[in-house]
């Protein structure tokens, strides 16, 4: 007769309390209770305030919450950089000042009151440019110590990280080399803070149709791989914290395909939650928790016939649980 670990490949968590960062099909005993427990409900996608400019490739305030998420910069076709900043407050969207340099793929983190934008392609040329956002506009502050686009990053304007092979921390001031990533690649999606981040997907060069399903997560000193993405993919919509993440929609480049599939990180493993309603991909842009987030534009259709959106949509999710004994 099977058991559970034959089957889900994991054995079911002794928890003395039930967890915080449930996901639908979570199984543990509550051993308070004397039961078994079980989350019997889904999240949803529903349909947010549309951006003003379709954009893609513009990066997000990762550490802001639904409500007040911030993008910045991105491109339009056919491939025009952009310097537009955009602000959510739940509703609809609004722009504010523009960044002092057109970017498309570079790395965000912080809030609508302070964050920070950095690297990515300017002028057509990697970038190293770094800018920092006072609630009201953009000023140039220190540069990043070597070029990255579509990178990983997280933390806030004054405690920040941003990883694409090497990593780079930020301190308010200015950037320190630090570990290496185990894996390099690009365009994965990222959630977390300076010093706990995980990093997952990507497109790994030099091979340029090879996207990764690779999990790495970092520890403020060095990088640790994790459990992989149950789908392969790059440019990756995200949001949340280290141990209760989101990944969103991206792309599958063997055929090459947009994707809908969303997967929750509960700290340890990936599971497939509610599917987006458009396929599509957006690298890093994303806002808010596992319970109440958003992610918006990005690119669909075929490579050959790409198109860019402004449509956004919003992550809710009120798990119930659910017990049950054995006999």
């Amino acid at each position: 007769m099977a058991n559970y670990r034959a089957i889900k490949g994991y054995m079911v968590q002794s928890l003395s309390s039930d967890p915080s960062n449930i996901f639908t099909g979570q199984i543990w005993y509550n051993t308070t209770l004397g039961k078994f427990r079980g989350v019997k409900e889904v999240g949803a996608w529903s349909s947010g305030g549309n951006i003003n400019i379709a954009r893609a490739n513009h990066s997000g305030a990762r550490a802001a919450p639904s409500t007040a998420a911030q993008i910045a910069g991105g491109q339009t076709p056919p491939n025009t950089e952009k310097d537009e900043t955009e602000q959510y407050d739940g509703t609809s969207w609004t722009e504010v000042g523009d960044l002092n340099s057109v970017r498309r793929s570079s790395t965000g983190f912080g809030t609508q009151a302070a964050a920070i934008n950095v690297s990515g392609v300017s002028g057509g040329a990697g970038s190293t440019l770094c800018e920092s956002w006072n609630g009201t506009s953009w000023t140039e502050v220190q540069n990043n110590n070597t070029y990255k686009a579509n990178a990983g990053g997280g933390g806030t304007s004054t405690a920040g990280i941003c990883a694409q092979t090497t990593t780079e921390i930020w301190n308010g001031a200015s950037w320190t080399e630090v570990g290496d990533m185990n894996e390099g690649r690009y365009g994965g999606g990222s959630a977390g803070t300076s010093t706990a981040l995980i990093y997952a997907g990507g497109h790994e060069p030099p091979t340029p149709t090879d996207s990764t399903d690779a999990c790495e997560t970092w520890d403020g000193t060095s990088w640790t791989e994790g459990n992989n993405l149950n789908q392969t993919r790059e440019v990756i919509g995200d949001f949340g914290t280290s141990t209760a993440a989101m990944m969103a929609g991206g792309l599958f480049e063997q055929p090459y395909t947009y994707l809908d599939v969303c997967e929750q990180y509960d700290g340890t493993s990936f599971t497939e939650v509610a599917d987006l309603s458009l396929a599509r991909g957006m690298t890093a842009n994303g806002a808010g928790t596992t319970s109440a987030g958003v992610i918006c534009g990005g690119r669909f259709q075929t490579v050959a016939n790409a198109h860019f959106t402004n449509v956004s949509e919003e992550w809710s999710f009120a798990a119930a649980t659910s017990s049950w004994t054995t006999t």
